[in-house]
């Protein structure tokens, strides 16, 4: 099916008939329906890795990114366009020029906060294809971001990039980089009142660090699991109940049950 999606998508941006490629994404985008047509927004994306592209390609892409919940509202084909042009980006960017390339970052971090959230996982899996292409800079522009002020959604955005298994596996080096994001993040949030964690922001960063961390804790467990232990004590129920749905994670019940009734006796 993949290969069909590419075939079809070759032939209209041969054409260059912007409004020929909307009407094919909107009528197969499985929306409205519980899960949106991933293959073909990710065959659609591919097209945008190559540094050949025309004015109307990068045109429709600037349209649709910046179609808001009103124009392209949840589970609504037309929701599909801006999910398909944010993960777009993320493979234009790669070959950018300076402007092109910081105009992607601002959408990014935008469009991280949408309350749609299709769109944050779109961003999410923008900056996994950047990650493929130069894994230095996805850890610059995250360390970049983590310096200034960032919401949960945000922090949520980073985490689910980092976690993109083909990156980090046989990746020491990145794996530790993972950890030390995920220390900083969950050291913040031992900080906060009760009043922050009952925001839609902090719910959303909460849903995000039940399970990344696992990922990257199976990747490095030994650095991994001094990491979480290190929290094992901490009186933040929220910090408890990060610990304990990673370790319900099959990929550490299964290679690492020792490891995993360890920690949890610190809890228990």
């Amino acid at each position: 099916m993949h290969s069909d999606y590419k075939s079809d998508l070759m032939k209209l941006f041969e054409q260059t008939k912007v409004s020929a490629i909307e009407k094919f994404l909107l009528e197969n985008s499985n929306l409205p329906g519980q899960r949106a047509n991933l293959g073909l927004a990710s065959c659609f994306a591919d097209f945008f890795g190559r540094d050949n592209l025309g004015k109307s390609n990068i045109s429709m892409l600037d349209s649709w990114s910046s179609m808001s919940a009103t124009d392209a509202p949840v589970n609504n084909p037309k929701e599909f366009l801006p999910f398909c042009a944010i993960q777009a980006f993320g493979a234009l960017y790669s070959h950018a020029d300076l402007h092109r390339k910081n105009a992607i970052l601002k959408l990014l971090k935008q469009s991280a906060n949408d309350e749609r959230w299709r769109m944050r996982e779109s961003v999410a899996m923008a900056f996994q294809r950047i990650a493929e292409n130069n894994l230095s800079t996805i850890e610059e522009i995250f360390s970049s971001w983590l310096k200034q002020k960032t919401t949960g959604a945000e922090k949520r955005a980073i985490l689910v990039a980092l976690a993109h298994p083909c990156v980090l596996k046989g990746n020491k080096k990145h794996v530790k980089y993972c950890l030390q994001i995920s220390d900083a993040i969950l050291t913040e949030i031992s900080t906060y009142k009760d009043s922050q964690c009952r925001t839609d922001d902090f719910l959303i960063l909460l849903k995000g660090l039940e399970f990344t961390v696992s990922v990257f804790i199976a990747q490095l467990p030994v650095e991994g699991f001094d990491l979480i232990t290190n929290y094992a004590n901490s009186k933040n129920k929220y910090i408890i109940r990060i610990i304990k749905s990673n370790l319900s994670k099959e990929r550490l019940k299964k290679s690492y049950s020792a490891q995993v009734d360890d920690v949890l006796r610190i809890i228990t």
